[in-house]
C-alpha cells in the first residue's frame, strides 16, 4: 500500500527525472545511455553518452536494444499533442531530427512552440526519439537488489524524491 500511495503521488517524477548509465549491446557495438525522459504516447527522449552523441545508425540501434523502436513522425506528433516537450533534437525514423515545445523559450527553437522537423546529415550527432508500444515501466524501491546484468542505478544527489527508479531491460 504504502509504495503504491508514494508512486502515485511521484509517478510524473519518477518516470520524468532519472539519469542513468547502461552500456547497451548491439550484436558486437556498444552503445551508451545517460538518460531519457518521461513517456508521452510512448514517446520518450533518450541521450547516448553525452549531448547530442547518436547519428541515425547509432539511435535506431539504441531503441532497438532496448526492444523498442525509435519514433516515427506519426508518433512524435502524437505525443507532442499529449503534452511531451523538449529543448533537444532528436533522431526519428525517417531521417529527420526533430524538437517538440509546448511552451515558448528562448533558448529553445527561437522561442516558438509546435513540433519543427529538420533534414541533417545521417552522420552528425543528436539524442534520439525511441517508442514503447506497450508503455511498460518497472519500478523498484531502494531496497531491490538488481541481478548480474543489471545497471547499479544509484540516487540522484539534487533530488529528495523517495528513491524509486524505472529499469528498462534488454529484451
Amino acid at each position: 500500500q504504502l509504495f503504491s500511495d508514494i508512486l502515485k503521488s511521484n509517478l510524473s517524477f519518477t518516470l520524468c527525472s532519472f539519469s542513468l548509465l547502461m552500456k547497451l549491446k548491439y550484436d558486437s557495438f556498444q552503445i551508451h545511455m545517460k538518460s531519457r525522459s518521461c513517456s508521452h504516447a510512448g514517446v520518450f527522449h533518450v541521450e547516448g553518452e553525452a549531448r547530442y552523441s547518436l547519428t541515425l545508425d547509432m539511435a535506431k540501434k539504441l531503441c532497438d536494444s532496448l526492444g523498442i523502436t525509435i519514433a516515427s513522425r506519426e508518433q512524435i506528433i502524437e505525443a507532442h499533442a499529449k503534452g511531451l516537450e523538449t529543448c533537444r533534437y532528436g533522431w526519428i525514423s525517417n531521417g529527420n531530427t526533430t524538437i517538440l515545445r509546448q511552451k515558448a523559450h528562448v533558448n529553445c527553437v527561437n522561442n516558438m512552440t509546435g513540433v519543427f522537423f529538420h533534414q541533417v546529415s545521417l552522420e552528425q550527432p543528436f539524442d534520439a526519439f525511441c517508442f514503447n508500444a506497450s508503455g511498460e515501466f518497472l519500478f523498484f524501491h531502494s531496497s531491490y537488489s538488481p541481478g548480474p546484468g543489471f545497471p547499479k542505478l544509484t540516487r540522484p544527489t539534487n533530488t529528495k524524491l523517495p528513491m524509486f527508479f524505472a529499469i528498462v531491460t534488454n529484451k
